[in-house]
Parts: structure tokens; C-alpha cells; sequence
């Protein structure tokens, strides 16, 4: 008995489709596989520029109200010491929340 063309075909184009299917979640896997690894380096990366941000910002701060005010250093170990405790902070905000909330952004503190 001979196999109905229809129905060679439509085996044909089932079998395609899984191929296809298979290769699809292959391409989906390795996208998954790099968007975690590249979370990784943007988190890094966020926690050196807070870091950077912070000690810059209060060293920068108090080189200048020293110089305007004639206090040096006075006002620079304290902006510096204020700007790294801010920093610290937040590295400390972002290592405490949860894999889900990094990829949004951060609220608002309330208080």
C-alpha cells in the first residue's frame, strides 16, 4: 500500500518544524546564558562607578569649599569621609537587594 503524498508532507514539515523548534530554544538558551553573564559585569560596573562617584564627588566638594572658605583641609577630609560613607551605602544598597530588583531601578529612600 502507498503512503498518501499529503501525509509524506505534512511528516516532512512536522519533522522541519521540531528541527526548527530545537533550534530555536538553543538560540534562547545561549541568549539566556549571556544576558546573566553580562548582568554580572553591569552590576560590577555599577558598584565602581558608585564607588568612584562618591570619593570624587566629596573630594572635588571639599577642594572647593576649602578654598573658598580658607579652612584647608578641614572641610576636604570631611566631604571625603562623608562622600565614601555615602558610597559604601550604596554598594551596601545594592549587595542586599534581591536578583530581581537590580534590573529595575532603585526607589526612592522614604525616610
Amino acid at each position: 500500500m502507498e503512503q498518501d503524498p499529503g501525509k509524506t508532507r505534512l511528516d516532512e514539515l512536522g519533522r522541519h518544524l521540531d528541527e526548527l523548534n530545537k533550534s530555536r530554544e538553543a538560540q534562547k538558551s545561549k541568549r539566556e546564558r549571556a544576558r546573566m553573564s553580562s548582568g554580572g559585569t553591569a552590576l560590577g560596573m555599577r558598584v565602581v562607578t558608585e564607588l568612584l562617584a562618591g570619593v570624587l564627588g566629596g573630594l572635588a566638594m571639599g577642594w572647593l569649599l576649602d578654598s573658598w572658605f580658607g579652612t584647608e583641609p578641614w572641610l576636604l577630609i570631611l566631604m571625603l569621609t562623608l562622600g565614601m560613607v555615602a558610597a559604601f551605602r550604596n554598594v551596601y544598597k545594592l549587595g542586599t537587594r534581591s536578583p530581581s530588583q537590580t534590573d529595575a531601578p532603585a526607589d526612592e529612600d522614604k525616610g
